[in-house]
């Protein structure tokens, strides 16, 4: 494995397999806050909040919007179990503005912030 790029990243919903892939680091978005996950960190479980996680690959940096869920860092490897997951690139752009404006519910307006925010790292 790429020295720069330690880490396994895996990320999964009931209904599919987001991604796997190697990262340098990792951002999640954890229930008490952000969480900075560099190679070696120490094993750790932690819920997840509705936001973005980061992570760094090949020099470029990848969103994936989060909604809930749980992560665990274990030997250099990351496995998220979210609620719900998109990958950036994968989100439209005019519908994430669209629900932007018509959320009634806080749980609702906060998927589409995070949604709002991952699409800036398209």
């Amino acid at each position: 494995m790429n020295m720069a790029l330690a880490l396994r990243l895996e990320i999964v919903t009931s209904e599919r397999k987001i991604l796997e892939t190697e990262a340098s680091s990792v951002t999640l978005p954890g229930s008490e806050g952000e969480l900075g996950i560099l190679p070696d960190h120490v094993p750790l479980l932690t819920t997840l909040n509705t936001g973005v996680l980061l992570y760094h690959h090949d020099g470029k940096i990848v969103a994936v919007a989060v909604r809930g869920g749980y992560a665990q860092v274990d030997t250099n490897m990351i496995s998220v179990l979210a609620d719900t997951a998109q990958i950036s690139t994968e989100i439209n752009a005019d519908e994430v503005s669209y629900m932007t404006t018509t959320a009634t519910d806080e749980e609702t307006k906060k998927w589409a912030l995070a949604l709002q925010e991952a699409v800036k790292y398209q």
